[in-house]
C-alpha cells in the first residue's frame, strides 16, 4: 500500500520573513544635507559691468543659474572695492552658493556668459567701427 502525502504551502508571505539573512539589502538613502559650498566671481570689466545697467538683467542672470544649477545667486554691487573707470562707479560681486559641482558648473557658465560679449564701438564723425 502507499500513502499519499500533500503538503500545503501558504504562497503569501510578510515583507519580515521574506528577507532572509543571506538576501541582499536594498541601499538606504541618507538624508544628511550636503555642506554647501560658496565662491564669487567679480565682475570688473567694463563690458561687462555694463551689462547691469539693462533693465532685468540681475533678476533673468540670477534665475537663468538658479534654475539650471540649482544654486543660490547673490548680486552685490561694492563701490569699496570698485577699480573706478569712467561710467563705471561700481563693480559687481556674484556670489554662488550651493553643492560645490552645482555651484562650480555655475561659475563655468558665467565665465562662458561674459567671454561672449562682444562690443562694437561707433566713431560718430565716420560712422566706422573701432
Amino acid at each position: 500500500m502507499v500513502k499519499f502525502v500533500f503538503i500545503s504551502v501558504n504562497t503569501f508571505r510578510s515583507p519580515l520573513m521574506s528577507q532572509t539573512p543571506n538576501s541582499p539589502q536594498k541601499p538606504r538613502r541618507t538624508t544628511t544635507k550636503p555642506e554647501l559650498f560658496s565662491t564669487n566671481y567679480p565682475i570688473t570689466v567694463p563690458e561687462h559691468l555694463r551689462m547691469f545697467t539693462i533693465d532685468s538683467f540681475e533678476e533673468r542672470l540670477q534665475k537663468y543659474l538658479q534654475d539650471k544649477f540649482s544654486v543660490k545667486i547673490t548680486i552685490e554691487r561694492n563701490s569699496t572695492l570698485s577699480q573706478k573707470t569712467k561710467n563705471d562707479k561700481s563693480r559687481f560681486l556674484i556670489k554662488v552658493e550651493g553643492e560645490e559641482t552645482d555651484a562650480n558648473n555655475a561659475i563655468d557658465e558665467l565665465m562662458n556668459l561674459f567671454a561672449d560679449i562682444k562690443t562694437n564701438e561707433y566713431n560718430d564723425k565716420t560712422s566706422k567701427t573701432k
